[in-house]
């Protein structure tokens, strides 16, 4: 071949784009300490760019058949993953008919003590969950040097932040200040906003206060029993972003301690913007880790922060479920965000299912999404889940860590999300992508390496 043909030159040119494609994927996945990754990038990288030299250095066919047919199918698959394709999703009703008992949840349970009465008053209405209440309760507490997943430096870490989170309950509420102002209800909107990023707020946002959003009966602290009214108008809602390669070590101590950090965070900032907004003569409470009287994750979802995933948590198109979150009810009007549903999650939930492979308890429901409460949705098994908790002495975190949403925010990963969103095809590519890249059962980052990091 004595001088290449156009078509020699366009297959050239579609080996080289390619190659380029892939080993920026490679390059972002090596930052990221992505072995499989980088790995799996840089053999695509070469293998399609071998692929169309190659033909068009070999294709001896009538016209360039081969080279023809090999640019033709690598356009239309392009356009078949990128360009919007979409089919109408159904959304389905996602309001509670019922609000929940806080004395219910796993977490309130594991309070009560024999011999109080709240313990026995609770176990004669609930006997089903005593026998394993109980064991429960019998096993070492987290991050306690008796738990198969001790550390020392990460668990004595996570438990002394704890126990700083601890301090925040006498700050949550407080005295307002007699002289009201009188604020611009836009004004003073952007201001909080402001503010609570400022204090290293992820996303904030804010919604009006309905019933469901409340618990209906308190189940911690000195209000146990005590039925919870609707006081405020309006939620602000803050989350902090979870560091992404201490979550890679879940379900190790790790994962806890920066668990624990970001409750720390989320409930610093919440108590300071309740704070300001008591100085400001309204009536404010923070709701921050184990002091809350409504669910975080539904107040966020219907201030448009994301949608409830199968994990049963609050996954947001950025972060997916890394971030702890906070909230501030108020009397102080405000203006609320209008809900923007992203059913593209909840179907991209429904195809993936690797968080339910991934959990070491069996507590992520692997079918379709059930009726719960008048809602569609899906829901763990919180007393599986809490089970391994006290098995292995941390909160896990292994779903969070698996998910392909939790992958940080490259350009190659927002471009991912992005096309996940307006292209159903993609939807089902991602899903095979994502363990081609990092793994079906993807291992846990080790924790001799984080001090390399």
């Amino acid at each position: 071949m004595n001088q290449l043909s156009g078509l020699d030159i366009t297959l050239f040119l579609f080996g080289i784009s390619i190659f380029t494609f892939f080993l920026l994927i490679a390059i972002s996945s090596a930052r990221e300490k992505e072995k499989r990754a980088t790995f799996v990038s840089l053999i695509m990288a070469f293998v399609f760019c071998s692929l169309f030299i190659v033909v068009a250095i070999v294709d001896s066919s009538p016209q360039g058949i081969f080279s023809w047919v090999l640019i033709s199918l690598s356009s239309l698959t392009i356009l078949s993953f990128t360009f919007p394709i979409d089919k109408k999703l159904r959304s389905n009703p996602d309001t509670p008919v019922s609000r929940l008992d806080e004395r219910d949840v796993i977490f309130s349970r594991m309070k009560l003590k024999p011999g109080d009465g709240r313990y026995e008053e609770y176990y004669e209405k609930n006997p089903g969950k005593k026998a394993l209440d109980d064991q429960l309760r019998s096993a070492p507490p987290l991050l306690s040097p008796e738990t198969p997943f001790y550390h020392a430096f990460y668990s004595e870490k996570g438990r002394n932040i704890f126990d700083e989170v601890d301090l925040l309950y006498d700050k949550v509420d407080g005295n307002i200040s007699k002289v009201r102002q009188n604020l611009d209800v836009d004004e003073i909107t952007k201001e909080i906003t402001r503010y609570a990023k400022q204090l290293h707020a992820k996303q904030v946002s804010v919604v009006s206060l309905l019933d469901h959003h409340l618990y209906s009966t308190k189940g911690r602290g000195e209000n146990y029993g005590r039925e919870i009214q609707k006081k405020h108008t309006f939620s602000i809602v803050m989350t902090v972003e979870m560091d992404r390669l201490l979550n890679r070590t879940a379900p190790t101590a790790p994962t806890t301690y920066e668990s624990a950090v970001k409750y720390l965070q989320s409930g610093e900032i919440a108590v300071e913007i309740a704070a300001y907004i008591r100085k400001l003569g309204y009536s404010a409470r923070a709701h921050i880790d184990a002091n809350y009287e409504l669910l975080c994750p539904l107040i966020g979802r219907d201030a448009g922060l994301g949608e409830i995933g199968r994990m049963g948590i609050l996954m947001s198109p950025e972060l997916g479920p890394r971030f702890r979150i906070s909230v501030v009810t108020t009397s102080l009007p405000l203006k609320s965000n209008k809900r923007k549903r992203d059913l593209s999650m909840l179907e991209f939930c429904q195809l993936c299912n690797k968080c339910s492979n991934n959990c070491p308890a069996n507590a992520i429901p692997k079918a379709g999404m059930r009726e719960i409460n008048g809602v569609k949705r899906w829901q763990i098994n919180q007393d599986a889940c809490f089970s391994y908790w006290k098995k292995v002495g941390t909160d896990c975190g292994k779903c969070m860590a698996v998910c392909p949403y939790s992958h940080p925010g490259t350009s190659f990963h927002r471009w991912v999300k992005r096309l996940i969103k307006r292209n159903i095809l993609f939807r089902h590519l991602a899903v095979y992508m994502d363990d081609l890249f990092y793994g079906k059962y993807p291992k846990s980052y080790p924790l001799e390496k984080l001090t390399q990091a």
